[in-house]
């Protein structure tokens, strides 16, 4: 409040102004001083308040207390400021949720009073390494993840951006062509990828010109080994060796064979007669 100003009278001495302002003033105004000789003569004189904001606001906590978290940050407690003279406070930071990079993010806290005047605060944001097993095996064809207490597993084709492959989302992988592959492994909210593995070589292997062929294939275990050679003899080994159908004869020129007892997978049929063989790739799906 400011001092009351004073008055000469010409019978009284100084007389001291009064008003009607209700003190404290938030906003600039005008203050209507009225003087009063005690005797029914009275006087006003006003008084132009400007009030200037330059003062920005002061955080309600000195020193902000790291933020940690395993693998993803995903909101913000907004913290407080007090200003001299507005009772609220515009608070904005300048973090991007959310906030996945491994290390330590800082984030700026702006505090604005809405006359202009901010202050700052920082942060920091402390995303911890969630240490996920993402190492693989590869056995010829097939890729094994080696954590086998994942919540959930995507493979994904490392050749055409990253894309998921459908329908893979068990432990391993059995590649039907080609290329570079890796999994995402989640582990509850976290999530991490393996590096890219190269497979190569999966051609059919003609060791000679022997006529024959399998359909369909891919296939559900089911399928036709198709010739016109004679006194052919199969073989059908798994992809680590294991033999699954043994020197089974062919008798007939499109023979029915049936292994859907058998998992998925890449398997090798080996088709030979006395003078000739050839390996065909079986894939069972």
């Amino acid at each position: 409040m400011p001092s009351a100003p004073a008055a000469t009278d010409n019978c009284e001495g100084a007389i001291t102004g009064t008003t009607t302002t209700t003190f404290p003033m938030t906003a600039s105004g005008t203050i209507t001083w009225t003087y009063d000789d005690g005797n029914g003569n009275t006087d006003t004189q006003d008084q132009t308040v400007t009030i200037t904001d330059i003062t920005a606001p002061v955080a309600d906590v000195t020193n902000l207390a790291d933020i940690n978290e395993t693998c993803e940050v995903t909101s913000l407690t907004e913290p407080t400021a007090t200003d001299n003279c507005v009772t609220t406070v515009i608070v904005t930071n300048d973090a991007t949720l959310p906030i996945t990079m491994v290390g330590t993010t800082v984030v700026t806290w702006t505090y604005d009073d809405g006359n202009g005047n901010t202050s700052t605060q920082t942060q920091n944001v402390i995303v911890l390494d969630p240490m996920i097993e993402i190492t693989t095996t590869t056995t010829n064809f097939v890729i094994t993840a080696n954590n086998s207490s994942a919540t959930s597993y995507q493979w994904i084709d490392c050749n055409n951006s990253n894309a998921a492959i459908n329908g893979e989302t068990s432990d391993s992988y059995t590649a039907i062509e080609n290329g570079d592959f890796a999994v995402i492994i989640t582990e509850g909210n976290c999530s991490d990828t393996s590096d890219c593995v190269t497979i190569a070589g999966l051609g059919i292997k003609e060791i000679s010109n022997l006529n024959v062929s399998i359909y369909p294939n891919p296939n559900n275990g089911e399928f036709y080994v198709s010739t016109s050679e004679n006194d052919v003899i199969i073989t059908i080994y798994s992809i680590d060796g294991k033999v699954i159908l043994n020197n089974l004869k062919v008798t007939e020129a499109n023979q029915l064979i049936n292994l859907d007892e058998v998992e998925s997978g890449v398997y090798f049929v080996n088709v030979a007669n006395e003078t000739n063989q050839k390996t065909i790739r079986l894939i069972i799906k």
